[in-house]
């Protein structure tokens, strides 16, 4: 659910994947393995792409992506209001604020992130052990 809220967001936001990588400062790639599931953000991740979207992290994680932008919301790519407000339609609303639930939201990403960096380390174990099985194989076949 995150990556498809993400991918339209991006898009009613006028950005690329490309430019939008380029805006929080990665790369195009993880942020299709944002979208595509395939990886989580990190918690600082995470936290530009609230900022660059202008959108509270929580938005990211509801069962709809249109419950928070509405067609009076406008999304205006490298601007907000000067008083820390998202600009809209006609009138202006105050910016949403952190809370417990994407507290809670982001410690779980860092969980999740932390669990992937174990197995991965795990993995090139594995790998290093399998090296030295075949150097040991391709030496008794020799």
């Amino acid at each position: 659910m995150f990556g498809k809220i993400l991918k339209e967001t991006i898009k009613k936001a006028g950005f690329t994947q490309e430019e939008f990588a380029k805006e929080i400062g990665t790369v195009r790639a993880l942020v299709s393995q944002w979208i595509t599931g395939v990886r989580n953000p990190s918690a600082k991740n995470l936290k530009k792409i609230s900022e660059v979207l202008k959108l509270p992290v929580d938005y990211f994680f509801q069962e709809s992506a249109g419950t928070a932008i509405t067609k009076e919301t406008t999304i205006i790519k490298g601007t907000d209001g000067a008083d820390g407000t998202e600009k809209t339609a006609g009138e202006k609303k105050p910016a949403a604020k952190y809370d417990k639930t994407v507290n809670s939201k982001i410690a779980f990403i860092e969980q999740d992130n932390k669990r992937i960096e174990a197995e991965n380390i795990s993995l090139k174990k594995d790998v290093e052990l399998l090296k030295e099985k075949i150097k040991i194989l391709e030496s008794k076949i020799l």
